[in-house]
């Protein structure tokens, strides 16, 4: 029964703050067999981590990227590996050609009885290339204590979940690196599809929380 209420939960906490954002899977999955050559792919690695509450590490739920006021919003990312420490995911968006906005990533947390959300805002520029697929980068996002008036990484309310996973109280930290060898490596091991094409670069650019 537990589980069953923490599902509804869960839909219900998600449905509230995704608005009216058009949901489609991640481009990249166990059965990916052909890729629509008319939209560009980008595609990258994002490690969660929470060291303000080390012992409930958030799992990766949503990207987000907008256009045209619009939001269109990518579900089930492919896990790579977490311990005590965070977790890792690979992620990919797929969309028409043409400038966008990466504009967030939407995480999970849960324990006994609790559940919560964390949104890391990125609104950072874009380019989807028609029948590309370009790499982003490596992404580390830590949530750490918030001490000062630093925004938070999470809602207020539901105000026990949120504060006793560390998101309310807890605020984003963001490094990106060129892990390009060992993230195309385990992305082509991962997605025989994708063995014999090929993938660019272009890295995203240094995080800092965007202007209020």
């Amino acid at each position: 029964m537990h589980k069953c209420l923490k599902i509804i939960f869960l839909t219900a906490l998600i449905a509230l703050f995704s608005g009216c954002a058009s949901v489609a899977e991640m481009p990249f999955n166990q059965s990916v067999k052909a890729i629509d050559n008319s939209k560009g792919v980008l595609v990258g690695s994002i490690t969660i981590q929470n060291k303000n509450k080390h012992e409930y590490q958030p799992m990766l739920w949503t990207v987000f990227v907008k256009k045209d006021g619009k939001e269109f919003a990518f579900i089930k990312p492919t896990f790579i590996s977490g311990n005590s420490e965070g977790n890792k995911y690979l992620f990919s968006i797929a969309f028409e050609p043409g400038a966008a906005e990466l504009y967030a990533f939407r995480f999970l947390g849960s324990g006994t009885f609790i559940n919560g959300l964390a949104q890391l805002p990125f609104e950072q520029q874009i380019t989807f290339e028609k029948n590309k697929i370009i790499y982003i980068g490596d992404i580390t996002a830590t949530i750490i204590p918030r001490e000062n008036e630093e925004p938070r990484a999470g809602p207020v309310i539901p105000i026990i979940d949120q504060a006793v996973l560390g998101f309310s109280s807890g605020t984003f930290v963001v490094d990106i690196k060129d892990n390009y060898n060992t993230d195309i490596q385990f992305i082509k091991q991962k997605f025989p599809y994708l063995k014999d094409k090929m993938i660019s670069k272009i890295i995203l650019h240094p995080w800092e929380y965007p202007d209020e």
